[in-house]
């Protein structure tokens, strides 16, 4: 699986795992050599789970489903530079073998992927941290 695809768990059987089978996420950091498994980030948890590749399933990203649309103004989250603004300019952006809900041309001229359509990655401008740049 690479980082940012969207999966879904299932097959988990421990009586605390098992309320994770059948939710949603990305893959939020690749398979760890020592542990075999990969950091999957759930849609509306603050957490990362650690699972086996065994126990994901890709899913593919339906445009139907995602939350902004051509031309919307969105914030990205930029790691160190913090969250930027900008707007979408492409749906289903594909770049190296692998699709991404969003390009996004941020207000500075530069442009970027949203690997994963989460509010820790990308949301409106209205519900972003506001960042002192000085």
């Amino acid at each position: 699986f690479d980082t940012g695809q969207r999966v879904t768990i299932h097959g988990l059987t421990s009586d605390k795992a098992r309320a994770y089978n059948g939710m949603s996420g990305f893959v939020a950091s690749p398979l760890d050599s020592k542990t075999g498994r990969y950091g999957v980030k759930l849609e509306g948890r603050d957490h990362t789970l650690a699972v086996k590749p065994d126990n994901l399933d890709p899913e593919s990203l339906d445009p139907r489903k995602l939350r902004f649309g051509l031309g919307d103004r969105v914030a990205c989250n930029c790691s160190n530079e913090g969250w930027e603004r900008g707007k979408v300019v492409q749906l289903l952006y594909s770049e190296m073998g692998s699709v991404h809900p969003y390009q996004v041309l941020l207000d500075n001229g530069r442009y970027i992927f949203a690997p994963a359509d989460d509010d820790d990655l990308i949301r409106r401008p209205s519900d972003a941290p506001v960042e002192d740049k000085s």
